[in-house]
C-alpha cells in the first residue's frame, strides 16, 4: 500500500480533487463546491491527503485573527475538513489533525477555531467546545414597529464593513479580525444571486452596522451576519428586515446573535414572538502556547504566576509552561519548575478561551491542581462576555 502524504494542491487537477472530495464530504452539489473552491484559492490554505494518486481527504485554512482580551491573536480558522467515504476509519482524519496543527503552528498561526460537525474527533486531537451556535426564529411582524435615525445603504464596501467590526468587536472575547476579503468568499454559495442582500446602517455619514441575509425556499429570511455597533443601527436593520414581511412571515438568525441577544432588548414581548435552538459547536485549539499567551489581552489588575503542564496529543508531547502575567500581557516560557496544575491543550485552550473557569476544571475531570493555582489562573484572565458572530 503507498504511503499517506499530505501537501498543498499542485495543479488544476488537484483542485477538481479537492472539489469532489468538498461535495462528497458536505453533501453539497458539485457545483457549489467548484463555486467556493475557486473563490477561496488566491486566499486559502489548501492541504490535500493522498495515497498514491488518488485523493483521501483535506482541509483548509482561513489567515484572520480573533478578538481575545481586546487584542487581535493571530488565527486559523478550520473549514472544508473531508475524508473521502472510502478512507473514513483508517486514520485518514487523525493525519489531516497533526498535519493541520503543525501547519497552522509553522505559518505564524496561535488558535485555530473551527465549526465541528463531529464534536467527538477534534476533542481527540486537542479541540474543546467553547460555546454552541444558536438559531434564534423571530416573527417578521414582530420586528415591523421598530425605527433607527440614520438610514440604510445597500451593498456597503467590505473595507468599511471590516473597519466597523475591528472597531466594535474587541469588547468580547471570541469574534473575528476578518481579512477585507472574506465575505467575498464565505458569502453566497447556497442561494441565487438575486436571493442575496447585504445592507448597511450608516448615521452622519459612518457605518454603524450592517447585515447580511438570503431567502430560502422554506419561506424564511435567513440571515447570516448582523452586527450593530448603537441603538439606532439595532433598530434599524431590524426594521429593513422587516420590510420583508409581505414575502416571509419568519427571519432566522443564523449563528450570528448571542444566547442572550439583542432581540430580548428591543422586542415588546420577545417569549411570544422568538424561537431559539441549539445548532453545531464552536471549539477552539491553542496551536502555539507561547504565541497565543502572549498575543492575548490579560487582566490589567492582575499579576501572577502559575506552572502548568499540558499534554498535546498531535505532537505526542507533554511540556510544561510558566505562565506569568503583569499589567495586561504575559508570557509563556517552555521549562520552569514543578507543575501547579496539569491538563490536556483541548482544556487550556477553553480556559484560554474564556469559557471554561479553571476552578471547574477537577469536577469536569479537565485539569488537575491545587484549588489555590486554579484561582490564580482564574484570576489571570479579565472575564469578558463570549461570541462567534462568524460562521465559516
Amino acid at each position: 500500500m503507498p504511503e499517506l502524504v499530505i501537501d498543498d494542491p499542485r495543479n488544476d487537477a488537484d483542485y477538481e480533487r479537492l472539489i469532489d472530495l468538498d461535495s462528497q464530504g458536505f453533501g453539497a452539489p458539485r457545483e457549489r463546491s467548484e463555486r467556493w473552491v475557486a473563490a477561496s484559492r488566491p486566499h486559502v490554505r489548501f492541504r490535500m491527503a493522498r495515497m498514491g494518486d488518488e485523493a483521501v481527504g483535506m482541509y483548509a485554512l482561513i489567515r484572520a485573527g480573533q478578538f481575545y482580551g481586546g487584542r487581535s491573536v493571530p488565527a486559523d480558522c478550520v473549514v472544508g475538513v473531508a475524508v473521502s467515504p472510502m478512507w473514513r476509519r483508517r486514520g485518514v482524519a487523525g493525519a489531516l489533525m497533526r498535519d493541520l496543527v503543525r501547519v497552522a503552528r509553522d505559518g505564524g498561526g496561535a488558535v485555530a477555531p473551527l465549526y465541528a460537525a463531529t464534536v467527538s474527533l477534534y476533542r481527540r486531537w486537542g479541540w474543546e467546545v467553547v460555546d454552541r451556535s444558536l438559531q434564534h426564529e423571530v416573527r417578521t411582524a414582530a420586528l415591523s414597529s421598530l425605527r433607527g435615525e440614520g438610514e440604510p445603504v445597500a451593498e456597503p464596501p467590505a473595507a468599511d464593513i471590516e473597519a466597523m467590526r475591528r472597531e466594535f468587536l474587541p469588547r468580547w472575547d471570541g469574534p473575528l479580525d476578518r481579512p477585507d476579503w472574506w465575505a467575498a468568499v464565505e458569502a453566497g454559495f447556497d442561494a441565487p444571486p438575486e436571493h442575496l442582500f447585504l445592507h448597511g446602517w450608516s448615521e452622519r455619514g459612518r457605518l454603524t452596522g450592517y447585515t447580511r441575509y438570503r431567502y430560502t425556499s422554506d419561506s424564511h429570511v435567513a440571515v447570516e451576519e448582523f452586527v450593530a455597533a448603537t441603538s439606532n443601527a439595532l433598530r434599524g436593520l431590524l426594521a429593513v428586515l422587516a420590510g420583508n414581511e409581505s414575502l416571509h412571515q419568519e427571519i432566522a438568525f443564523h449563528s450570528c446573535l448571542q444566547s442572550r441577544n439583542d432581540l430580548l432588548y428591543v422586542l415588546a414581548d420577545a417569549s411570544k414572538s422568538v424561537t431559539t435552538k441549539g445548532g453545531i459547536c464552536w471549539m477552539q485549539r491553542i496551536v502555539d502556547v507561547p504565541r497565543a499567551v502572549q498575543a492575548r489581552g490579560w487582566a490589567a489588575a492582575t499579576s501572577g504566576r502559575v506552572c502548568i503542564e499540558v499534554a498535546d496529543p498531535a505532537t505526542d508531547a507533554t511540556e510544561p509552561f510558566e505562565l506569568e502575567v503583569s499589567d495586561g500581557r504575559a508570557t509563556a516560557t517552555p521549562g520552569g519548575g514543578d507543575a501547579h496544575v496539569r491538563c490536556g491543550i483541548s482544556a487550556f485552550s477553553a480556559w484560554y478561551a474564556g469559557t471554561l473557569r479553571a476552578a471547574d476544571g477537577p469536577r469536569l475531570g479537565l485539569m488537575e491542581g491545587d484549588d489555590e493555582s486554579l484561582r490564580r489562573m482564574d484570576e489571570l484572565i479579565e472575564r469578558r462576555p463570549v461570541w462567534m458572530p462568524d460562521h465559516f
